[in-house]
């Protein structure tokens, strides 16, 4: 997961270099894989501009001729894109300017002077995108070096499959502050709701609770759909994800920042306003975002409305009620789905997404709340929507806090660390768990946040309290007290005495693979029952792999 360390500044203060802030990390068991600095290799010479003048290349398709200024001089700019448009700033490499591979010159091309070169995303190494020219922020300042406005230092994460609570930037920002002993921030949306409430507008069923604990809506009118602000759409350049249009990347803007999944319906193409959560249907098929039609079985969960499904839950949206250019009215589905459900899926459908990667780790289903709010409060600030009051809010068995009965004699028996009542108290607390202590100085209840859903037992928290107080004040020591008796086992003696008879006899030991191919497998048992005798996977990797 990439994280810009700027987002991260967002929520926590951070004192120490890019460098040290990833050992800090790494060492407490976050490891940070890279360090990216984005514009190290531009140079002086890309700079920001302005086009003040566009017109056609006669003879050409696609070529356009533009004039540009950068504060102290006018060029002339040949480009292809199909995106820019007078009064556009836009990153521009000047002659002499290294851009990947390429160095840039002046050029003439069909009776123009071409004076540099104008810089797509990709180019500029902020992620895959090629189709048109970086457009900057309108209020950019030109003549600068591109660097100082959109130079930033990356942070690259390896989430382990435990730690769903780490898939986002608030997430990462609080191991931080509780590492460096600084302060948390989560942003707090203040709403402004007017209009019918949602629980009169929308209907939510779950059939299958157990596949989806929580479903909430929101609704959102008035939505003028358009292009993202410029500092959105560089935070999610910078994190791996391309600016699509304000509402989608509202949507990928929250997860990214809180880890929580969206998905936006266009509201008036959901037939009866009517949300079903239920298993697919023997039989249903689903076309989704991608343009694919997907044969659905009855192991996944979807969301549906009375005529058919419309989404895969958790994992991608269908294309039927998908938000368009006349989209004025959003549903906003925001859920909590069984983790292995949506795995499994996943793997039958061989698509991983943003959402179900996430999904997979386990997510708190408190969460849902947190998120649909901040959505809400971009969509209304950057797409003008009128927000409607309430939360449809369908929670059949809220979760339960864990709490764990702990000593500090727990940590000193696993890790011979000692450690005091107050240090392990300190280290907890800035985790986010309650904990209570004794007057004794020993023992205390300690109350899991429910967005640490591997937390189940005292060496659990054990592990937390050392790797935040530091795996260097772990003692070296010698292992103390009586050595086991070996224990016999006898099948395996025998084994290994049979094994050395028949090698000793001439024979050669082979281990095959576990898994091999369907033809394979007919071919070794034509003399037997193949149908009886093997066993096909329903989701191989391959068809050399497929039976066993």
């Amino acid at each position: 997961m990439r994280v810009p360390l700027s987002w991260l500044k967002d929520y926590v203060d951070i004192k120490v270099s890019p460098e040290e802030l990833a050992h800090i990390l790494t060492m407490a068991g976050l490891e940070v894989e890279a360090i990216e600095y984005i514009g190290k290799d531009w140079g002086d010479k890309i700079i920001t501009a302005q086009i003040i003048h566009l017109e056609e290349v006669p003879g050409s398709d696609h070529l356009s001729y533009t004039r540009v200024i950068t504060g102290t001089q006018e060029l002339g700019v040949i480009c292809g894109a199909p995106n820019i448009k007078q009064g556009d700033k836009v990153p521009l490499a000047l002659p002499g300017a290294r851009v990947g591979d390429i160095t840039i010159g002046e050029a003439r091309k069909m009776g123009y002077v071409s004076q540099g070169m104008l810089c797509s995303p990709r180019e500029l190494g902020l992620g895959n995108d090629h189709s048109g020219i970086y457009i900057l922020d309108p209020d950019t300042e030109i003549g600068l070096k591109l660097r100082d406005v959109l130079g930033e230092v990356v942070l690259e994460f390896a989430i382990k499959a435990h730690r769903g609570d780490l898939s986002s930037v608030i997430g990462i920002a609080r191991e931080v502050a509780a590492l460096t002993g600084q302060p948390l921030r989560i942003p707090q949306p203040v709403l402004h709701e007017q209009g019918t409430p949602a629980e009169e507008m929308v209907k939510v069923t779950i059939e299958d609770p157990d596949l989806c604990p929580r479903y909430t809506a929101r609704v959102i009118s008035n939505v003028k759909l358009g292009p993202s602000p410029g500092w959105m759409g560089r935070r999610l350049l910078a994190a791996g994800m391309r600016p699509i249009s304000n509402i989608v990347d509202i949507a990928n803007y929250v997860m990214l920042e809180f880890g929580q999944p969206l998905h936006t319906f266009d509201y008036d193409l959901v037939p009866d306003h009517h949300i079903i959560v239920r298993r697919a249907h023997e039989g249903e098929e689903l076309t989704t975002l991608d343009d694919v039609r997907r044969k659905l079985t009855p192991d996944m969960l979807l969301i549906t409305d009375p005529q058919g499904p419309t989404a895969i839950g958790g994992v991608m949206g269908g294309a039927k009620s998908e938000v368009n250019d006349q989209t004025t009215t959003i549903l906003l589905e925001a859920a909590n789905f069984q983790a292995a459900s949506i795995r499994r899926t996943s793997v039958t459908l061989g698509w991983r997404t943003d959402a179900s990667s996430r999904f997979e780790k386990g997510l708190d289903p408190e969460l849902v709340i947190a998120g649909t709010n901040r959505a809400v409060q971009l969509m209304a600030e950057l797409a003008g929507g009128t927000i409607h009051p309430d939360i449809v809010d369908c929670y059949p068995k809220p979760a339960q806090r864990r709490t764990i009965p702990f000593s500090i004699d727990e940590v000193e028996w696993l890790t011979s660390m000692k450690v005091t009542q107050h240090e392990v108290v300190e280290a907890l607390s800035a985790l986010g768990f309650e904990v209570i202590p004794d007057e004794q100085g020993k023992t205390m209840l300690v109350t899991v946040p429910t967005y640490r859903g591997d937390i189940e037992e005292g060496a659990d928290l054990v592990e937390e309290v050392v790797r935040l107080i530091g795996y260097d004040r772990i003692p070296s020591t010698i292992p103390t007290g009586p050595l086991p008796e070996p224990m016999t086992d006898h099948w395996f003696e025998r084994e290994q005495e049979v094994r050395a008879l028949l090698i000793g006899a001439g024979l050669n030991e082979i281990i095959t693979y576990a898994l091999t191919s369907r033809t394979r497998m007919l071919n070794l048992l034509a003399q037997v029952d193949a149908a009886s005798a093997q066993f096909l996977l329903q989701a191989p990797v391959g068809a050399s792999t497929s039976a066993q």
